[in-house]
């Protein structure tokens, strides 16, 4: 029985394109494969000689358990969260093919799970069958405005208070009338200028001594 011949990068692209839906992408300068625009599949470890599946956990476990020398988990967290190589030289297209189709479908539901539910309309209450509705009551009247009163009209001028009447000036007593004019008290004649007394012997003529 002569061995399957060993899967190469362009088997590995060409099984992944062959599902439904399946596209070609890039992600970090690497071929990748998805279907509703998310990854199931990539090649960027073919240098390695890697095929890449994004499996879950427990799908990757069972792979490693059933083909050890054909798969085994992809270094770091992404390998702990299902992320698996596949040797491509130790696979054949049947079992390469099964493989990608885990992956294909596992991205699909995941899809599906992610979509937003539609909103369902609201349901519609039946009417309650009664009678007809009666009219609605006519709106009521409003009040007609209050017409303003106008207002008082301003006084140009405002009117001075009528004075009131001084009283007559009280006549004074008699005993306090003073006199129109007073008379000047008459100068008291002034006395005579006293003359001086002639010495004795004065105008006479001296006589001389003898």
């Amino acid at each position: 029985m002569t061995p399957k011949p060993a899967m190469t990068p362009a088997d590995f692209k060409r099984l992944a394109l062959s599902l439904e839906g399946a596209e070609e992408g890039s992600h970090m300068g690497s071929v990748d494969f998805r279907v509703g625009g998310r990854i199931f599949a990539t090649l960027a470890a073919v240098k390695l000689g890697y095929g890449n599946l994004m499996l879950t956990p427990e799908m990757q476990h069972d792979l490693v358990t059933e083909m050890p020398e054909a798969f085994l988990p992809v270094h770091g967290g992404w390998g702990k969260n299902g992320a698996t190589h596949m040797r491509l030289a130790e696979v054949d297209e049947d079992v390469a093919l099964g493989a990608l189709r885990m992956a294909w479908r596992l991205r699909l539901d995941k899809n599906a799970a992610a979509r937003p539910k539609p909103k369902r309309p609201p349901k519609h209450k039946p009417a309650a069958e009664t009678g007809p509705k009666p009219a609605p009551a006519a709106p009521k009247a409003r009040a007609a405005p209050k017409a303003k009163t106008a207002p008082k009209a301003k006084l140009a001028f405002k009117p001075k208070p009528a004075s009131k009447p001084k009283p007559a000036p009280k006549a004074k007593s008699a005993s306090r009338l003073k006199p129109a004019s007073k008379a000047k008290a008459a100068s008291k004649p002034k006395p005579a200028p006293k003359t001086k007394s002639a010495k004795p012997g004065a105008g006479r003529r001296s006589r001389p001594p003898k």
